[in-house]
């Protein structure tokens, strides 16, 4: 409506919004002060800088200890591989390092690392899917699937390791970290046993009994030293508690590895010559 002055009527509840009112709303000094007063108050009046500080700190701290599993070498992993495959000769199971040099993989190939189970990780999937592409059973959903298994069942292994390392009192407990780059090993030795099925496939369950064996081995003196089973006096819930976990990482090969596809031409040789139907999908 207009004033008596013929100009826009100010007081009418249609009136034309106020510039500064809406210059503050969009201005982000406006926010930034309500986050840092909101911060004030959910840390009870700490100086947010120190505390700041203090986050950036322990982000720090977190990053060296996960960067810490990844320092290796060509040397270092070499000899990893060669022990995951033989480890009957592995004649020093130590994870002691030299004086003054910390205890990275790089220093001893004994310690624990995340590098080369994430390397036999991804192998192992793409053996599977090499093997299933060339028998024309590929598929992005079983990837994803049997990825998902393999996180699910190291989760499991953790979980219950870590349940009866401490129903059992073991000292000098692992790590959770320590734990998962211990047991995820067995990546490696589905990858074999992937390798014989792609390849030899009549020979896959020579390599499963054998990387079963070759697991079941390194588990046992790899959880030795953490354990305290070593000590003078192990407890039989000790022993048994470290074969429990040993067995359970070394079945993963059969769990986890590619089974032998019966193509349907020779499924249907076979049961033309046995004088039975085949068996549709």
């Amino acid at each position: 409506m207009l004033s008596s002055d013929g100009y826009p009527d100010q007081s009418q509840s249609g009136s034309m919004p106020d510039m500064g009112q809406s210059s503050a709303i969009l201005d982000p000094t406006l926010y930034i002060q309500t986050a840092n007063a909101a911060a004030s108050v959910l840390l009870k009046g700490t100086d947010i800088n120190t505390k700041m500080d203090e986050i950036k700190t322990r982000f720090t701290e977190s990053e060296s200890t996960v960067r810490r599993y990844f320092t290796v070498d060509y040397k270092s992993v070499i000899t990893k591989i060669t022990n995951l495959a033989c480890p009957f000769n592995v004649k020093n199971w130590s994870r002691s390092v030299e004086d003054g040099k910390p205890a990275y993989p790089i220093y001893n190939p004994n310690l624990p690392e995340f590098y080369t189970p994430l390397v036999f990780l991804f192998s192992f999937l793409l053996l599977s899917s090499v093997y299933r592409g060339v028998n024309e059973e590929f598929s992005f959903e079983y990837i994803s699937y049997l990825f998902i298994k393999t996180c699910g069942y190291l989760a499991f292994l953790v979980l219950l390791s870590k349940l009866i390392f401490f129903i059992v009192n073991i000292p000098n407990s692992y790590s959770l970290l320590q734990l998962v780059a211990d047991l995820s090993v067995f990546t490696f030795y589905t990858a074999v046993v992937n390798v014989f099925v792609c390849t030899f496939s009549s020979l896959r369950w020579i390599a499963i009994i054998y990387c079963i064996v070759a697991s079941f081995f390194w588990s046992i003196r790899t959880l030795n030293p953490k354990s305290g089973i070593q000590s003078v006096h192990p407890s039989p819930a000790h022993t048994y508690s470290i074969v429990i976990v040993a067995a359970l990482q070394a079945f993963a090969p059969i769990i986890l590895s590619e089974k032998v596809i019966v193509k349907k031409a020779v499924a249907a040789a076979a049961a033309a010559a046995t004088g039975t139907e085949p068996i549709e999908e």
